[in-house]
């Protein structure tokens, strides 16, 4: 989808038309997913076909995005306020008051908090239609030509300040001081002759590819150059080579989703299944459901159905793992941001991040 598709959808929703909002931006999630303005288009859509699930989940990333928006709080707020999360939506709310003191919405919604609602009052306010008063207006605005003079405008100022950028660029140190200071000693033997591997290397190929997944780690590269170093370790390095790159591998970065910038370093699931152990320390970004969930004090574990959200494609099945907390439901179909993790036959996933994707 252009911008042009956006501005269709922009259209759509001062029309109030706001499936066609959802059916249109919907699969654009990878897309957009650093634009605010589509995040909060999809989200205030979704709160208003009364899906607050989608609609928290695509809220939340539009905050994310720029924190100081007035509908986006007011809508986060009032799903707070449904779900009885109330310290959440008080303050949610006072943040909208800071911004706009005469904001009658969180005004509304304070009021009813100092008063108090009982559970069963609190159905009856949003089954009587009552919660749509705590909504950001219907009439929220996404002026085009503001928007489109606010791209001129950046665009103008970036070329100045990437110039600016270049050239502190070429005398600004290493940014991974920490991947430099990993210097293998002199006369260190590189290869085992005897050992027979997954790689034979030379010694000359084996120091080739340590440096270059230093490079790599460099270059913000981390995918790649955790695969370069895996195929130190499954090979006939010696094992100090070896010693030395499970050291460099432990300094990738864990990402979030905004750094999978074009996808440039994410690898697939043919790709990981066929030779896990290349993969081990990757991180991945994947869609798919949720299935067999199973949730303990200690950890959130459940099968990733790697596939798409109508079940036309299925990969394959991939146990995953959650060390903290986050809303899961069987049958919720996500985008998993996950640590690859070779077990010495398969993989599993070890989940960073997931944002659930409207609509299962």
């Amino acid at each position: 989808m252009n911008r042009k598709g956006l501005a269709n959808a922009k259209r759509l929703f001062q029309n109030k038309k706001y499936s066609e909002v959802i059916r249109i931006l919907e699969p654009q999630v990878f897309t957009y997913r650093e634009s605010f303005v589509f995040y909060k288009l999809l989200g205030l859509s979704c709160l208003y076909t009364k899906d607050r699930g989608g609609a928290y989940s695509f809220l939340k990333r539009a905050h994310d995005l720029k924190d100081t928006d007035i509908a986006v709080l007011l809508g986060i707020a009032a799903i707070h306020f449904s779900k009885h999360n109330y310290d959440d939506a008080l303050n949610t709310w006072l943040r909208v008051k800071e911004l706009d003191p005469k904001n009658r919405q969180a005004t509304k919604g304070l009021e009813l908090i100092r008063k108090g609602l009982h559970e069963q009052d609190l159905a009856e306010f949003i089954e009587s239609g009552k919660l749509f008063q705590l909504y950001p207006p219907v009439s929220v605005r996404f002026p085009l030509f503001g928007i489109l003079s606010a791209v001129v405008i950046c665009a103008i100022i970036g070329v100045g300040v990437l110039i600016i950028i270049k050239i502190a660029d070429a005398q600004k140190p290493p940014d991974r001081p920490e991947i430099d200071k990993v210097q293998i000693p002199a006369g260190t033997a590189f290869v085992d002759l005897d050992a027979v591997e997954h790689f034979q290397f030379t010694e000359q190929q084996a120091q080739e590819i340590f440096e270059h997944a230093k490079k790599l780690f460099l270059e913000y590269r981390d995918n790649l150059a955790t695969v370069e170093l895996n195929r130190l370790i499954f090979s006939n390095a010696s094992l100090t080579l070896k010693e030395y790159a499970r050291r460099l591998k432990s300094y990738a970065k864990t990402p979030g989703f905004s750094d999978f910038e074009n996808f440039r370093d994410n690898f697939g699931y043919a790709e990981v299944s066929q030779n896990s152990y290349l993969y081990d320390g990757c991180f991945v970004l994947w869609r798919g459901t949720v299935a067999n969930l199973d949730i303990t004090p200690e950890k959130i574990s459940f099968r990733f159905l790697k596939g798409s959200y109508d079940n036309k494609v299925f990969e394959g099945s991939i146990p995953v793992e959650f060390y903290h907390a986050d809303k899961f439901e069987n049958d919720y179909f996500i985008e998993l941001l996950g640590k690859v993790v070779y077990n010495g036959e398969s993989f599993m996933l070890q989940g960073v991040l997931m944002h659930r994707i409207h609509g299962k």
